[in-house]
């Protein structure tokens, strides 16, 4: 089965987080099927599973990632999500670019590569699109801990199949709660508004002070408020959300301690009545840290002559968005790259993959895994 027909099976196959059993069965049959690898199961909450497979019983591991779920579907398709449509070479369909494509792809590569000196382990994994639980599950059961360096087959976004990501942003999500009091909505002067106070602790965030690099910078904005009164009153609490990109070498609890301290400076300054309460927005799973590998390491350099070798050109660049990927570097402490293919509207109406771009990133992952072979021989 081609890469092309095996995407358009993957994609026929709903999967939005949540709902990732299906596809996950799908592709067990599929490997005992076509290939001689081992395939474990690894059972999670509400039946869902991660796929754990192996080929080759060598002492180094080589890890390729992927997840088996995608957004939801959107509103403005003009096609039937659900069926992937082809149309001068582009594959339309709900996850057939982020990554259907890209697991069809590690599919092959495990139908089609022998690995001689080393073991090809493959974590195809659940939650990539919501909390992550799937890949901090395959950490915690031990199944990367030989590892030497990880790849990802996500979408390749600007630079598509000539792009090596060799870095990522992080991001947190702080709870801030200003406190305000309630008066009678008459006389407004007699109570401290709390979504007045909510602003002024928003203007004081223009001046912090954040890392930046020649890989971009790390920003902080509000992304929710709510406040309520009761009857004709002054409301007297405010919640904030306030959202990160963080850029290395911030990390969340750096920019926690950056908060804490505006909020003390506005409060000792009586710009405010109250001291505002920063919390972490709670969540399942720990926030993602930002990663940079060095551009001189030595599995970075055998990536990028694989990519220049089938595609002419290799391009090593930073994604300012988190994934998988944050919780490898972070967790397993290894280099880790992404190579995806070329297409447009990840998580948006009529999401497409340029078929020519999947197949030389496949391409690309064979002649990788090929140098891997002699590096290690």
């Amino acid at each position: 089965m081609n890469l092309v027909d095996l995407t358009k099976n993957l994609v026929e196959i709903d999967s939005h987080f949540l709902n990732e059993s299906e596809l996950a069965k799908f592709i067990e049959i599929w490997l005992k099927d076509n290939t001689d690898c081992e395939v474990s199961i690894q059972r999670l909450e509400n039946n869902r599973v991660n796929l754990q497979i192996k080929k080759g019983k060598k002492e180094k591991s080589i890890l390729l990632l992927g997840h088996l779920d995608t957004v939801p579907v959107v509103e403005g398709w003009k096609t039937d999500p659900l069926k992937l449509v082809i149309k001068k070479n582009k594959l339309f369909g709900l996850g057939a670019w982020d990554m259907k494509s890209g697991l069809s792809i590690i599919l092959n590569v495990l139908k089609n590569y022998e690995p001689e000196n080393f073991t090809l382990k493959v974590g195809l994994v659940v939650d990539e699109e919501n909390y992550s639980i799937g890949t901090h599950k395959l950490i915690d059961s031990g199944f990367c801990d030989d590892v030497n360096f990880a790849m990802v087959p996500e979408p390749g976004f600007e630079h598509g199949e000539n792009g090596i990501t060799i870095g990522r942003s992080g991001r947190a999500t702080y709870s801030v709660k200003i406190k305000g009091k309630s008066s009678h909505g008459s006389k407004p002067d007699k109570g401290v508004n709390a979504i007045e106070q909510a602003a002024v602790f928003i203007n004081s965030l223009k001046g912090l002070k954040l890392s930046s690099s020649k890989y971009g910078s790390s920003a902080i904005y509000p992304r929710f408020m709510t406040s309520e009164a009761n009857g004709y009153s002054v409301p007297d609490e405010c919640i904030i959300e306030i959202d990160s990109i963080l850029v290395y070498p911030d990390t969340a609890d750096s920019v926690y301690s950056k908060l804490k301290k505006v909020s003390q400076e506005i409060y000792k300054s009586k710009k405010i009545e109250y001291l505002p309460e920063i919390n972490y927005k709670k969540r399942p799973t720990p926030f993602y840290s930002p990663y940079l590998i060095d551009e001189d390491d030595a599995f970075v350099k055998l990536t990028k002559e694989s990519v220049r070798k089938v595609t002419g050109k290799a391009t090593l660049f930073y994604r300012n968005s988190v994934a998988d990927e944050c919780i490898i570097a972070e967790r397993v402490k290894i280099p880790v790259v992404t190579i995806g293919p070329s297409g447009e509207n990840a998580h948006a109406a009529s999401e497409y993959v340029d078929a020519n771009s999947m197949n030389k990133v496949y391409e690309s992952y064979m002649e990788a895994l090929r140098r891997l072979d002699e590096k290690y021989s």
